[in-house]
């Protein structure tokens, strides 16, 4: 219990400017130096809004239909496709008149 009471026995008081600052012998601390880490330097991310991440929400959620282009359906590709292919209209003709 000695030891602890010597070692909190001074008191630092907070002294108004520097003109008051008491004079010692003592070399003055540095500051430390500042280092670059190695690498490249990390992005500051966003934090993620609370709002968007509840799970109702669909604000990025994009709803995309595949269509057939064989048979012209819904919800299937040519690839898969088991019904009959569709009737190709007859091609355009441009007309001068």
């Amino acid at each position: 219990m000695d030891a602890f009471r010597a070692m909190f026995e001074h008191v630092i008081r907070p002294v108004n400017s520097e003109e008051y600052w008491k004079k010692t012998g003592l070399l003055a601390p540095k500051p430390p130096t500042i280092k670059r880490s190695p690498g490249r330097p990390t992005k500051k991310k966003r934090k993620p809004d609370p709002v968007d991440d509840s799970p109702d929400a669909i604000k990025g959620r994009r709803i995309f239909m595949v269509t057939c282009q064989k048979c012209g359906q819904s919800a299937h590709n040519a690839k898969i496709c088991k019904g009959p292919p569709r009737l190709k209209p007859p091609p355009k003709v441009k007309r001068n008149g």
